[in-house]
């Protein structure tokens, strides 16, 4: 009579988890055994979800050239350094542009564009306007 147990093991020998169809490890590419080599002896305790998301990273990562894998990690160097509620804050940012419509992220890259094109003059006194403004927007209103 088939168990459970032996259902269970059967399925996991197929590649098969509990959170879905897991891709063994020695099945993916070279590069991306390389790049993942990190995540090998976890791998196969990871969800499916899981394991498609670092394989995207990874693919990401193999088609950058030299000088953007550099800026790429010495981007996430920065990010890691940060305080917890602002590393918190900022992939907060980054789930509000994700959900922005498709209009609404090309003004946002427009205008980030624009900042980019002032001197830093300009971008200074931006910025002090705008600090200004929250400040102002913060504050009580008189009745």
């Amino acid at each position: 009579m088939l168990t459970i147990k032996h259902l269970i093991c059967s399925l996991c020998i197929l590649g098969f988890t509990l959170n879905g169809w897991a891709q063994p490890f020695d099945s993916l590419s070279d590069d991306l055994k390389i790049t993942l080599s990190p995540f090998s002896e976890k791998w196969a305790a990871m969800s499916q979800t899981h394991q498609e998301k670092l394989i995207q990273g990874a693919q990401r990562w193999n088609g950058l050239n030299k000088e953007q894998q550099g800026k790429a990690l010495s981007r996430y160097q920065t990010f890691s350094k940060l305080p917890p509620a602002q590393r918190k804050q900022a992939m907060d940012n980054i789930k509000k542009y994700e959900n922005l419509n498709p209009e609404q992220r090309s003004a946002l890259k427009k205008n980030y564009q624009n900042f980019k094109a002032m001197n830093a003059g300009q971008r200074q006194k931006l910025r002090q306007q705008f600090q200004l403004r929250q400040r102002s927007m913060s504050m009580p209103r008189r009745p």
